[in-house]
């Protein structure tokens, strides 16, 4: 990677990094001072920019589990988001950990595809309390059990 401090001529570029990799998977800017780069072993290097110059500092390296590497298949120019938890690449999401840290169990945090939001169905809203209620004392809550708890206070 180089910056370029404006200068056309090529002997006046500045290096702020230097990173050596047979193959870029991937490269993403998050901002304007957060990029990742994905080498040919699906390591995500997070480079930050540096305040004080151009030049970037190196902050964690990231990986994905193995068996979500034979699913993440970047073709050339294909536009990727990387990030500190996950790579979207096509229509798939893929989890990312510290690559000095254990993987996760087995069937947490794996590829996933991305569901696509359907915009002719009606989309549903939820009213929000507090609501008042008259001539009634008979209420129903219905809720998937174990997933959400609900509050209801009868003055």
């Amino acid at each position: 990677m180089e910056g370029n401090p404006r200068d056309q001529k090529i002997k006046k570029h500045e290096a702020i990094y230097t990173l050596k990799a047979e193959k870029c998977l991937a490269f993403s800017v998050d901002g304007a001072d957060q990029f990742y780069f994905m080498d040919e072993t699906h390591l995500v290097y997070k480079l930050s920019r540096n305040e004080n110059n151009r030049s970037l500092s190196f902050e964690k390296e990231l990986t994905m589990k193995e068996i979500q590497r034979l699913d993440f298949t970047p073709g050339a120019f294909e536009s990727i988001i990387l990030n500190d938890k996950y790579s979207i690449q096509g229509s798939k999401i893929f989890y990312l950990y510290d690559a000095g840290d254990e993987p996760f169990p087995e069937g947490i945090f794996e590829a996933e595809e991305l569901v696509e939001e359907d915009r002719t169905k009606q989309r549903y809203s939820f009213s929000t309390g507090p609501i008042s209620m008259r001539a009634s004392n008979r209420f129903f809550n219905v809720y998937q059990q174990g997933k959400f708890t609900s509050q209801l206070m009868i003055f």
